[in-house]
């Protein structure tokens, strides 16, 4: 395979369920895939789509790990809305009034300060795959802004 082997970044993760005749294959080995690891990279047109053992020679173990482990966590019901942690922040699917699904982070889902994406779904199957796309495009933000909230966290107890 001629593809680079740095620069890819990974935009989803995709459960294709029990691996059977007419699963995916990986890109890089040819091996049949329950967990498909979607890549992009600016000088490639298509996309990649690998495994998690080749998906390590691409990008960073522990991005592909935390992606997965994201996508494998359960959601939690609440009356309206679905959510689960991701980097200290709770990502939500809600469905509106007019049957469209949103996708929202908050610090805590009791929260009043929750911030919406702007694309609406129409299923909520849809909106959780959005999800999983939001997180691993917002990992580094999300990282960023937890180790700046532990280091306020610290800062206080240490004051106090």
């Amino acid at each position: 395979m001629n593809v680079p082997m740095k620069g890819w970044t990974l935009v989803d993760v995709e459960d294709y369920g029990a691996i059977e005749w007419n699963s995916p294959m990986c890109a890089y080995c040819n091996k049949w895939l329950r967990w498909v690891h979607v890549l992009r990279h600016p000088d490639v047109e298509e996309e990649l789509r690998v495994g998690g053992m080749c998906v390590h020679s691409f990008i960073d173990k522990d991005r592909a790990e935390e992606a997965l482990a994201f996508y494998r966590a359960k959601w939690k019901q609440r009356k309206r809305y679905f959510h689960k942690e991701a980097y200290g922040q709770q990502v939500v699917v809600g469905q509106q009034r007019d049957d469209q699904w949103y996708v929202a982070l908050t610090w805590s889902v009791r929260s009043q300060n929750w911030r919406f994406a702007s694309q609406r779904f129409p299923t909520a199957e849809a909106a959780m795959n959005a999800a999983v796309r939001l997180v691993i495009r917002k990992r580094d933000e999300m990282k960023e802004v937890q180790q700046k909230r532990a280091e306020a966290q610290h800062a206080a107890s240490v004051a106090a």
